[in-house]
């Protein structure tokens, strides 16, 4: 049975994955990476998905990027999927601060589990895997066994 307190502290406090989804955060990302002069040709290749300059893919994709198209279309699917193969923005994370009785005293601990340790976590809250993965001093051996109180 899964602890009710856990599992609605981990969908409140989970951060999924965030990806670039407009043109503008796209034009910045290719401006910061790759200078003035080379981040159209860098952009217009993932969006044709193929580095042949002469290909008509290429070719209909840099024109997204030149003269006053480089405002339109901000939001159209396009972006997204490009969007999806650059580093994200932010990666999933989710931090949890857990506070119970060990013996007379109080104790707490507050651990951050980023990128596909957070994503699992989320989909299958447990103290136990928290414990003796992310925080081993509070694991259930028998010495060091935490009544778990609040989590937030």
């Amino acid at each position: 049975m899964k602890d009710d307190a856990l599992v609605k502290a981990a969908h409140e406090k989970y951060h999924a994955t965030q990806f670039m989804t407009t043109k503008s955060e796209l034009v910045d990302f290719y401006k910061d990476t790759y200078g003035a002069k080379a981040w159209t040709s860098h952009a217009a290749m993932d969006l044709a998905g193929t580095s042949d300059k002469k290909s008509k893919e290429y070719k209909s994709a840099i024109r997204n990027f030149q003269g006053d198209r480089i405002t339109k279309g901000e939001t159209a699917p396009r972006w997204q999927t490009v969007g999806q193969n650059l580093p994200p923005i932010r990666e999933s994370n989710i931090t949890l601060t857990v506070t119970g009785k060990q013996g007379n005293r109080t104790r707490s601990f507050t651990t951050t589990l980023t990128g596909p340790a957070a994503d699992a976590f989320v989909d299958d809250p447990d103290y136990q895997d928290l414990f003796d993965t992310y925080v081993p001093e509070f694991g259930d051996d028998g010495s060091s066994h935490l009544d778990v109180t609040g989590v937030a």
